[in-house]
């Protein structure tokens, strides 16, 4: 497709599955001179960008764990890094570890009860000016470079009326990365969650992809083998987990002697979205069963282990 075409025609796509994976973007300010001289000493990431800093005094605008820890990151690289903070001194928006070890660091230094309000420079940073906030007096204090810290936004906007988010914009899931929407997973920084790094986007996707894997397994079956079947199918929902589910599942199957019938077993640890379409909640003890036609439930049917 040419780029004109593409730029033209949105393209539209079918799956069994979706993984929504569409991170986050940092909070803008909007003050004067931010836009214009991103990637002129503006910048929004210290592992990405701090090296570019080497031997220089740098500002960071934010106060919590983001803030800091980038705050931290950059001293391995500039020679002075200069935190902006809103709250009086000693006053940090992010965990008490990280609050000690940046206070205690020789190359870091604070400016309490502060706003940043313009970013200095023509085609490069060449400072910031600030603004007190209990006098109101306004100054230009001289740098390098500005790491804005000071929140994320989830790429979620286009999700507004197609899934429940939560009041931040946020995808809520389960442990499965399962969202409320059959199909629909979500991994990474977008997701609700406590700790947004590398390590626990990667551990989303393999399980989002793990869990994507079984939805369509189960969505093959369903309509490959339940929806045309001609005659009854009798699904047994068992946990491997539960004491006595598997032999109670494999007595049923030994009971079912009418070749007319078809038999299959679901184990749910691995796969939930036959029990949960159908609506069967395994108890304590024992497994479940129902009989189908045609994708459609019958009837329960009684499981008992010995």
């Amino acid at each position: 497709m040419s780029q004109s075409l593409a730029a033209d025609v949105p393209a539209s796509f079918t799956a069994k599955a979706v993984i929504l994976a569409t991170g986050t973007s940092a909070r803008i300010l909007g003050i004067p001179g931010e836009r214009e001289l991103t990637g002129q000493g503006v910048a929004y990431c210290a592992t990405c960008d701090a090296a570019f800093f080497q031997d220089q005094h740098v500002v960071v605008v934010g106060s919590g764990d983001q803030a800091i820890e980038e705050g931290l990151f950059l001293t391995k690289y500039a020679s002075r890094v200069t935190v902006v903070v809103l709250h009086e001194q000693g006053v940090l928006d992010c965990n008490r570890q990280s609050a000690e070890k940046a206070l205690a660091h020789p190359k870091m230094e604070f400016l309490w009860n502060s706003t940043v309000v313009r970013v200095e420079g023509s085609d490069h940073v060449t400072g910031v000016t600030i603004r007190d906030s209990r006098t109101g007096s306004v100054y230009k204090y001289p740098c390098n470079g500005v790491f804005f810290f000071v929140g994320m936004i989830p790429a979620t906007g286009f999700l507004q009326d197609s899934l429940p988010l939560n009041r931040q914009g946020w995808i809520v899931t389960n442990d499965r990365m399962e969202t409320t929407v059959g199909g629909v997973f979500a991994a990474g920084d977008v997701r609700e969650k406590y700790l947004r790094q590398i390590t626990t986007a990667a551990a989303d996707g393999a399980t989002a992809a793990t869990a994507a894997e079984r939805y369509i397994e189960e969505m093959n079956d369903f309509e490959q083998i339940l929806m045309p079947s001609e005659k009854p199918v009798v699904l047994a929902f068992w946990d491997p987990a539960r004491t006595g589910s598997l032999e109670a599942v494999m007595q049923l199957k030994a009971s079912l002697t009418d070749e007319s019938v078809q038999f299959m077993e679901v184990d749910v640890s691995r796969k939930k979205f036959l029990a949960s379409h159908f609506g069967v909640v395994l108890s304590e003890k024992q497994p479940a069963a129902i009989r189908t036609l045609h994708g459609q439930k019958e009837a329960n049917l009684p499981l008992f282990a010995s």
